[in-house]
């Protein structure tokens, strides 16, 4: 949907998983783990009413054209939010059981989400759609890294891309001469 241009239905798309993530994963599970998961849910649940705002007041197109490196590498991180995430479960020795997905665990559902934002949305819209996913995978590495998960280096490689090629794109437009 997203690849399609189809702003409203992929941001609404995001909507429940985001809300799952809340409240299941944050709220009820994470919570018996750290005091902080009250204040993750909340975050969760707030991005959740911001992606739906979005839906609503937006345009019914993407910002966007799909012909960009942005729209590209925002496909790539949302095969890998999707795919590429639980995928790395069996490769770390961790078995099917173990994997991540997005809609049940916030570490997919984050990257999942920037690459629709890449793809779909632009400007100050996407600058701020973006910033929870990206506070989250902040978090995210410095969980895993802390805890001396082998695979920890995820979260941080995906917010390194998406900042590269925003800034790269940001850094083009802004040249003087050059047209957009």
């Amino acid at each position: 949907l997203a690849w399609r241009g189809r702003v409203r239905v992929a941001m609404v798309w995001l909507v429940p998983a985001w809300v799952f993530c809340g409240i299941v994963f944050h709220l009820q599970y994470h919570a018996e783990l750290t005091w902080a998961a009250a204040y993750f849910g909340a975050t969760f649940l707030g991005q959740a009413v911001l992606l739906l705002g979005v839906a609503l007041a937006g345009d019914a197109k993407a910002d966007l054209p799909r012909s960009t490196p942005r729209a590209w590498a925002g496909l790539v991180l949302a095969l890998f939010g999707l795919v590429g995430y639980p995928a790395v479960a069996p490769i770390v020795g961790r078995g099917w059981a173990g994997a991540e997905v997005f809609a049940l665990h916030p570490d997919p559902t984050a990257v999942t989400t920037l690459g629709v934002v890449m793809v779909v949305l632009g400007g100050v819209r996407a600058g701020v759609v973006a910033v929870v996913p990206l506070l989250w995978l902040g978090v995210a590495t410095l969980t895993l890294l802390g805890l001396g998960i082998p695979w920890g280096w995820a979260p941080s490689t995906v917010v390194g891309i998406a900042l590269a090629v925003v800034i790269g794109v940001a850094f083009k437009q802004a040249r003087p001469g050059k047209k957009t």
